[in-house]
């Protein structure tokens, strides 16, 4: 026993090694992997709920137990960690103030992971083609600043959107009809 605990730590060590640049693809992937899969045995658990190593260890034995394939499992792993606050790749820059794509930032930031846009995307959060049937540009705003502000529970990362980042997200939901 003590042989198979000191090898799944080892394993879950070497995942803490894997590529730390984490790709916009791998964090969209593992989002969506997390909530099509995780949610239907588990309760979606906050990222914070556990560490870097811990994510580890648990993503590592879901790939053998729970039969998640080694790349969909190391896109988790991704997920898991950008939502825990380690840092994210940045999105499309901005070329001298030249304009973002919206849907390119939102495709880079993995949001269909998560949640629906257009009928697509994951169901661990809200619609966002309604977002504002419920809610006002201050409190996107907010959200899209600091996610956990007004859920310390959620597992939405945190992803240094710049000030005009936030401005075309406002924008391209405000253009969904919602």
């Amino acid at each position: 026993m003590k042989r198979f605990f000191a090898l799944t730590l080892a394993l879950g060590a070497l995942a803490l090694v894997a590529p730390t640049g984490p790709m916009a693809q791998d964090l969209s992937t593992g989002a969506r992997v997390y909530s099509d899969n995780c949610g239907r045995c588990h309760n979606p658990r906050a990222p914070g709920e556990f560490d870097d190593a811990a994510w580890s260890v648990i993503v590592h034995h879901m790939h053998v137990r729970g039969y998640l394939t080694e790349n969909d499992a190391a896109a988790v792993l991704v997920f898991l960690r950008a939502s825990n606050g380690a840092a994210l790749e940045l999105p499309p820059r901005e070329s001298a103030g030249g304009p973002v794509n919206a849907a390119a930032l939102i495709a880079s930031k993995g949001c269909k992971g998560c949640h629906t846009i257009k009928g697509e995307g994951g169901k661990i959060g809200p619609s966002l083609d309604t977002v504002f049937q419920r809610r006002d540009d201050a409190y996107i705003k907010a959200k899209l600043t600091n996610p956990k502000a007004d859920n310390p529970t959620s597992v939405m990362p945190q992803f240094g959107l710049t000030d005009r980042q936030k401005e075309v997200i406002l924008a391209y939901l405000h253009s969904l009809g919602g």
